[in-house]
């Protein structure tokens, strides 16, 4: 598969064109840390994917389990991570 990004002029991905089909897409900045990194590059060299592939996929799959964890204001603790 390949892909191209198509820039606007603020220099953002308005899209991409992925084996020949368009696909909305932003560009996001992600402060993760260097563990989470480099065991996200190696998760999408080991499926042949993009990081953002698995990203995505890793957000799908997690979703659900976030939604039914309580708020932070629940636990009565700061923002802190």
């Amino acid at each position: 598969m390949w892909t191209v990004a198509i820039m606007d002029e603020t220099g953002l991905a308005a899209s991409a064109i992925q084996g020949g089909e368009m696909a909305n897409r932003k560009k996001l900045t992600l402060y993760i840390s260097e563990e989470v990194m480099d065991e996200t590059k190696q998760e999408a060299l080991r499926q042949d994917r993009s990081m953002s592939w698995i990203m995505e996929v890793a957000w799908k799959i997690a979703r659900q389990r976030l939604q039914e964890m309580p708020g932070i204001d629940d636990y009565g603790i700061g923002t802190e991570c």
